[in-house]
């Protein structure tokens, strides 16, 4: 005891002190930035940050993190990269550090005589619909995640909150009416910036309930669970007859090739069932090994809705990685300024042994229609010390970055964007 006292007397830093390491991560072959890009420690998986949506990040390690751990870069469709931040790749006294990396994209070239037909995309996305209750979930799973809610307007933040939560759930597909579902959740941490006078005050009873925490799970991003993907329902009368299909690219990734393949509403369609060819659009990444689905991306042009949502494998099911919604508010209803509200769920762990399950601390019961005020959690800023898992943009830059996503892809509307280029 008395030599472990004296080595901390004498090597302070060893033990104590914290370091910076911040960057960008960029499309290898392109020069855009990533968002949402997973940087772990290797060596401590539950140190880890993810890119914002300009491709940036920030982690803090102690002094033999810095020199001696490894930062892991990891997205969907790109090639994991590993950087050792050993001696010639350290800090050294500089605080903080910058390191930028270049991933590069897993996309395979196949030869043009391989052409899957609007048939054969049909049944593969048909299978994947079929797979959903083998693939996804096992019987009473815990997730822990990290949430983010707020809503911007032209010049500030509106509001924003921060939570670490924890969900309970059961697989997908095993009811037979999603109303069923006994989904549980629980927060352990809140950190809020509460409303600004450039949120209109009829938004808040809206914006401001518990359930929003969750709602990337629960409802707004994660159609697997609910049973509806936007252009099609997961019933086995839907034959998808409405749809048209076409094959955007594949993907390599480890024994897996992932295609990723978009759905449309037909052209020809005029029954007035579905929304109109355009207005709906459908995205989907499946492995052709499993059919399961591991990307899923949705916008809706007329309601001005983006939503998006990852899925990872972990002991032999998938379970959700990450969740995110953006919504651009009627003018009509919340007056001139575009307002825009986005939410981001990404899971930190996924617990599915019952043991561990049962030992696993939750926090205060969320009621989904009770405001966040009534929670009365007594905000704990040594908490949050190194728990920032996203570096936060000035609201300008959001709302710029969401209208993007929204307008997606690459379509600029005029009385949204042009007028917040400078």
């Amino acid at each position: 005891m008395i030599r472990l006292i004296l080595l901390l007397a004498l090597f302070p830093g060893t033990c104590f002190s914290q370091y910076l390491i911040e960057g960008y991560v960029l499309d290898d072959q392109s020069g855009d930035p990533l968002p949402f890009v997973s940087v772990v420690l290797t060596t401590d998986q539950q140190k880890g940050v993810l890119t914002n949506e300009l491709g940036q990040y920030r982690i803090e390690l102690d002094s033999l993190q810095r020199r001696r751990g490894t930062l892991s870069f990891s997205l969907l469709s790109f090639a994991a990269k590993e950087i050792y931040l050993g001696d010639d790749n350290a800090p050294g006294g500089a605080d903080p550090f910058t390191l930028n990396v270049r991933l590069a994209s897993s996309f395979l070239e196949l030869p043009e005589i391989v052409v899957l037909s609007d048939l054969a995309l049909r049944g593969i996305v048909r299978r994947a619909v079929e797979r959903i209750p083998q693939n996804y979930g096992a019987d009473n799973y815990l997730l822990r995640a990290y949430s983010r809610a707020y809503a911007v307007n032209d010049a500030t933040f509106s509001s924003l909150s921060e939570a670490y939560v924890t969900v309970e759930d059961h697989p997908y597909g095993r009811r037979a009416d999603d109303k069923w579902r006994d989904t549980k959740a629980w927060i352990d941490q809140l950190r809020t910036s509460g409303g600004s006078p450039g949120q209109p005050a009829r938004l808040h009873p809206f914006f401001d309930r518990q359930s929003f925490l969750v709602a990337p799970y629960t409802w707004m991003s994660n159609p697997l669970r609910k049973g509806s993907i936007g252009t099609f329902s997961f019933k086995a009368k839907d034959d998808l007859s409405h749809l048209t299909f076409r094959r955007l690219g594949e993907y390599v990734s480890g024994p897996d090739t992932l295609v990723r393949i978009r759905c449309d509403i037909h052209p020809d369609l005029d029954d007035g069932a579905w929304p109109g060819p355009g207005d709906v659009v459908t995205e989907l990444l499946i492995n052709r090994t499993d059919f399961a689905i591991v990307e899923y991306r949705n916008w809706t042009r007329g309601k001005s809705i983006y939503k998006d949502a990852t899925y990872r494998k972990v002991r032999g099911n998938y379970y959700l990685e990450r969740a995110s919604f953006s919504w651009e508010m009627e003018s009509d209803f919340y007056g001139d300024i575009p307002h825009v509200y986005s939410t981001l769920f990404y899971v930190t762990d996924v617990i599915t042994d019952r043991k561990e399950i049962r030992k696993i601390k939750r926090g205060r019961r969320l009621v989904p229609s009770e405001q966040l005020t009534t929670l009365n959690l007594k905000h704990r800023p040594e908490y949050w010390r190194g728990e920032e898992r996203m570096v936060q943009l000035p609201a300008r830059d959001n709302l710029r970055i969401q209208l993007k996503k929204i307008l997606a892809p690459g379509v600029e509307r005029a009385d949204s964007l042009s007028k917040h280029k400078k």
